[in-house]
């Protein structure tokens, strides 16, 4: 049979696409290789968390429910994603268990050919939009041969190697520390490059305002130098700095992997491994070590197998849209949904799935001089370092232009396109408050609190009101220190300033953490009040 849409994927791509599809109009048909819909959220670790705030990580006809974190676990996103196919009734057009083994242009009929594990089955249509995302192929690392002889202490090994420092990693291990599989067996984690993980700071953060594409957007404007800068302010890799460039794979929004080592869970090692003989394995340093098993989390190389020709990268194939191919003679009438590199994965997907449905319908397409020049602009961004910070804005841009957002997503914008004199300085004193604090606290504090006293002065609220801000900024100042002092004297993160000591009953309260929980309470007062102007 032939379709006018083949979606090869029911990931969160395929279900956009499938639904704008539906929409359309269009005879459509979904090929999932598995007996089940999600993706990799269907085959992730129980443990695994969203590391995207929910409000960039929603269909646009379907809001989470209010009791839902703003950083969704894996059965909370698997129910939510089953809620939207149940609510358009979508598992109509799907074929699981199908697995496509190649995908071909036949130019003569202009027609896209899917052959399939079943010889018996093969789908033809006119257009195709390839949704099935990064993970398919695992890069490949060296194999421990199992071994039955124990060490020279006469003992079998119980120790394993994981190779990788980003999610997968961390995902794996916070699964097996909550299963307490981690007690019995001594971990020890290689990587090649450092990542960067929230420190408390970040964390500190309200939730739909800290590294969102508008926060970043903001950052690509400033000086290559000071961007970094910045960056490094909010993001540590245990008390050290990474030395490598900022881009969409090095940022991780949790520190659970230097959590595990400063409890003595696991030990890091920044190397690589050169040779594996038996279950020795010898490492860039030239040490060795005996392991019993390596557990490949290095990721994935980002590639489509079952395309003719091939593409080597994806990344470097994707041009108008950010899911057209760059080369239409080569593959003509396809498109790669939710491959371009964001944050807004949901809603850039949501809304290149409506573009491209939508232009299949009305046969829209656009020419090939539009397509080259939106190529051409894109080639002319600044460096590698705000590649991601400018595709990551103008993919939320893109989403919005074709009427895929959110309540949520709009508040934001508003908060960052009204001119809002109070918050700017607030934030900006804030910033060079926690820059300069450590070399000069006293001063520093000081010359804080007479601003905040000002500030409280001159806010446009009723004396009740000032009250009632003050008071909420103390309840919200006292659970801030109270906590993040905690997490400071168990685990020894942020312990970057030189005052910071540890303490013998698990709290330290280094000087700024109450001044900077203040402050938040400030700036969040003034972002609720700026989101809800009428």
């Amino acid at each position: 049979m032939e379709y006018d849409l083949l979606i090869i994927g029911f990931g969160i791509s395929g279900i956009a696409t499938s639904r704008w599809a539906q929409k359309n109009g269009l005879n459509y048909k979904v090929l999932e290789k598995n007996d089940t819909f999600g993706g990799v959220w269907a085959n992730t670790w129980d443990y695994t968390n969203l590391q995207t705030d929910k409000i960039f990580y929603q269909f646009s006809e379907l809001r989470y429910d209010k009791s839902i974190p703003n950083f969704p676990a894996k059965h909370q996103l698997l129910d939510y994603f089953n809620n939207y196919i149940e609510k358009f009734n979508l598992l109509h057009s799907v074929d699981f268990n199908v697995n496509v083994e190649k995908l071909y242009f036949n130019p003569e009929k202009k027609l896209w050919i899917v052959e399939t594990g079943d010889t018996d089955k093969v789908y033809k249509s006119k257009y195709v939009a390839v949704c099935s995302g990064f993970f398919h192929n695992k890069r490949e690392i060296p194999i421990i041969k199992q071994s039955k002889q124990n060490d020279r202490f006469n003992r079998k090994f119980n120790r394993k190697l994981i190779v990788g420092n980003g999610a997968s990693a961390t995902d794996y291990l916070k699964h097996y520390y909550h299963k307490g599989a981690l007690d019995d067996t001594e971990y020890h984690l290689v990587y090649s490059k450092d990542k960067y993980y929230t420190n408390f700071i970040t964390r500190s953060l309200p939730a739909k305002i800290a590294i969102n594409p508008i926060y970043l957007w903001f950052f690509k404007h400033l000086p290559l130098p000071i961007f970094h800068s910045l960056f490094k302010f909010f993001f540590t890799f245990n008390n050290r700095v990474p030395n490598e460039k900022i881009n969409y794979t090095n940022i991780i929004k949790n520190d659970f992997i230097y959590f595990l080592e400063s409890i003595g869970k696991i030990k890091l090692y920044k190397k690589k491994i050169e040779k594996v003989e038996d279950n020795l394995v010898t490492f860039s340093d030239n040490s060795s070590e005996k392991y019993d098993e390596i557990i490949n989390m290095a990721g994935y190389k980002r590639n489509i197998p079952f395309i003719t020709p091939k593409i080597e990268d994806i990344n470097t194939e994707l041009g108008y849209n950010y899911c057209l191919p760059k080369s239409t003679d080569k593959y003509p009438q396809i498109a790669f949904i939710g491959f371009a590199p964001s944050y807004n994965w949901v809603m850039v997907s949501e809304a290149q799935a409506k573009w491209f449905t939508k232009s299949i319908k009305n046969d829209s397409f656009p020419d090939t001089k539009t397509t080259n020049d939106f190529i051409e602009e894109k080639s002319k961004l600044k460096n590698s370092n705000q590649v991601f910070n400018d595709l990551t804005y103008e993919s939320l841009q893109f989403a919005r232009e074709n009427g895929i957002t959110n309540l949520e997503v709009e508040g934001i914008f508003k908060l960052f396109n009204i001119n809002n004199v109070y918050l700017t300085i607030l934030i900006s004193v804030m910033g060079i408050t926690l820059i300069t604090l450590k070399n000069y606290p006293s001063l520093i504090t000081i010359l804080f609190l007479i601003y905040l006293s000002a500030y409280v002065k001159v806010i446009d609220k009723t004396k009740g009101e000032k009250w009632r801000l003050v008071l909420t900024g103390l309840i919200f100042t006292l659970y801030g220190t109270v906590t993040e002092s905690i997490i400071i004297g168990k685990t020894g993160i942020l312990n970057y300033i030189p005052s910071v000591k540890h303490s013998s009953v698990g709290l330290n309260v280094p000087l700024f953490l109450p001044l900077v929980y203040f402050f938040w309470a400030c700036i969040v007062s003034q972002i609720y009040e700026t989101i809800n102007y009428k």
